[in-house]
């Protein structure tokens, strides 16, 4: 089962192509198509650190990745199918990327399962 950690702190950049491809994939002026984080993540889990920093629009497309559990590749036609286990450690109350909010929609659709960790941090002080 794959598992890939994304630092989505990237994904906040201008550069809406360069975002998209990376979770999508797609042609990226390459001659063959390059797979996205999610179709890498592809019956495994896929962790997004950081993920209070995204920009409102990779945001949305997000949340139809959670909604759809389908995607489609930058400059593709058809939509891939995808099961893809998403974790990501809760984002910091109303704010990414400067002062923009994180959406409540998106935030309920990854707050499925709450795991709540003790501040220490040590193996020790985690519930089994």
């Amino acid at each position: 089962m794959p598992f890939v950690a994304v630092d989505c702190s990237s994904w906040r950049k201008p550069s809406w192509k360069a975002s998209s491809s990376a979770m999508f994939g797609g042609l990226t002026g390459a001659v063959t198509a390059k797979k996205g984080l999610f179709e890498e993540a592809d019956r495994g889990t896929c962790f997004l650190d950081e993920i209070g920093n995204i920009s409102p629009a990779i945001q949305a497309k997000l949340l139809r990745v959670l909604q759809e559990h389908e995607i489609k590749t930058v400059g593709g036609t058809e939509t891939i199918k995808i099961d893809v286990r998403m974790v990501a450690p809760r984002p910091k109350p109303g704010r990414t990327g400067g002062e923009k909010k994180f959406r409540e929609d998106l935030f309920y659709r990854l707050n499925v399962v709450s795991i709540h960790l003790p501040s220490s941090g040590t193996p020790e002080d985690i519930p089994c």
